[in-house]
């Protein structure tokens, strides 16, 4: 299955990842009709790890032939973790309960319980956001995923990105995004209603720089 990069027609339901087949709609926004993309390939997340090399010769006992526990290569297709972080904790790890601790502290809360959906080498968290009972918007993260699956092959963080940057800045929007290239991570919020500042607000809210 393929997930599609989702035009930038209307921001919020462009922040869902529809193809996956996991994700949820958001809470009132129904998704735009996915068109045909260029993807990037999962495939290389099936790629078995490099052989490891012979030991040298020491005098300390041999390894033994057990495999070493090494991360899946989609954790390894970025230079490290993200530096920006949730309540302390980086965006390449941060959990639902890390994200609604740190939007309750801000005085948001979330919608509903959500879990994470995984799509190839993509993890992807779509939370419903709410203050006072009243939906405000969604808020998206898209990440590596620490267990690939092999049933689709997703649009990585940039190229998602560089599509929905165009919309994100445009005056009458009521998005914010946030990408960390050397991490490949993209955060993002669409409001149902506001302004692009008041979602930038959001964010700013939640999130700690480097």
């Amino acid at each position: 299955m393929r997930s599609p990069i989702i035009p930038p027609v209307a921001l919020l339901p462009l922040l869902l990842l529809t193809a996956c087949g996991g994700a949820q709609p958001a809470p009132t926004a129904a998704p735009a009709e996915p068109t045909p993309a260029t993807l990037a390939s999962a495939d290389s997340a099936s790629q078995s790890a490099p052989e490891p090399e012979s030991p040298t010769a020491t005098t300390e006992p041999a390894a033994t032939n057990e495999p070493a526990a090494t991360p899946p290569a989609s954790a390894e297709s970025s230079s490290g973790k993200s530096a920006y972080t949730i309540g302390g904790v980086s965006l390449s790890d941060v959990d639902v309960k890390g994200i609604d601790a740190a939007l309750r502290k801000a005085g948001y809360e979330l919608a509903g319980p959500a879990e994470p959906t995984v799509c190839g080498t993509l993890e992807i968290f779509q939370l419903g956001v709410a203050k006072k009972g009243k939906a405000l918007g969604v808020l998206a993260l898209h990440r590596a995923a620490k267990t690939p699956t092999h049933d689709c092959e997703p649009t990585s963080p940039k190229e998602s990105y560089a599509v929905w940057k165009p919309a994100v800045d445009k005056p009458n929007s009521t998005s914010a995004m946030l990408y960390d290239e050397e991490a490949d991570v993209l955060l993002g919020v669409n409001l149902l209603k506001g302004t692009g500042r008041a979602a930038k607000e959001l964010l700013g809210a939640i999130v700690s720089k480097p």
